[in-house]
C-alpha cells in the first residue's frame, strides 16, 4: 500500500498499524510530538511489547523524550554523528512503513507526505538491520 496525505489521514494510517501490532513497534522519526501516538505507545509497553523510540536530538522531540521515558518506553536519541537522523521508519511486526512523515500533527495532517508500506521479507530484514543499527549507537 502507499498512502499519501492529504488524501488519505497519515494519523489514522499510523494508529491503524499500531492497533494491529501484537509484538513489537519500532519507530525512528526526525521530530515526534503527537500525543495520541505517544499514548498507544505507552499502552503497549504495559502489555509487555518490544517498544524502541529513535528520535532525533531536535529540541522539539524533548518533552517526547520525557513523556515516554516518564512511562517507561525505550527511547534513544540519535546525535549527529554521521548525519541527521531523517529517515521516517516504523515496524510493526512483520510489516513496515517507511516515508517522509515526522510523527507530528504537522507532518501527517497538513503537509504532502507519504507512507509506503514494506511486506516483502527480504526488504522488512534490510530494514530491521538498519533500524537496530542506529539502535546500538544512539544514546539512551
Amino acid at each position: 500500500m502507499i498512502y499519501v496525505s492529504p488524501q488519505d489521514d497519515l494519523i489514522e494510517v499510523v494508529i491503524s498499524y499500531l492497533n494491529q501490532a501484537r509484538k513489537r513497534v519500532w519507530i525512528s522519526v526526525y521530530v515526534f510530538s503527537l500525543p495520541i501516538i505517544m499514548a498507544d505507545l505507552v499502552g503497549k509497553v504495559r502489555k509487555k511489547m518490544d517498544i524502541k523510540v529513535i528520535v532525533s536530538d531536535h529540541e522539539l522531540n524533548d518533552l517526547t523524550v520525557k513523556y515516554l521515558r516518564s512511562h517507561h518506553v525505550p527511547v534513544k536519541i540519535w546525535h549527529q554523528y554521521s548525519g541527521t537522523l531523517h529517515m521516517k521508519l516504523m515496524i510493526f511486526d512483520d510489516v513496515a512503513l517507511i516515508g517522509s512523515a515526522n510523527l507530528t500533527h504537522y507532518g501527517l495532517n497538513r503537509s504532502l507526505e507519504i507512507l509506503v508500506e514494506v511486506k516483502d521479507q527480504k526488504s522488512l530484514k534490510k530494514l530491521e538491520d538498519i533500524f537496530l543499527g542506529l539502535w546500538r549507537v544512539s544514546e539512551s
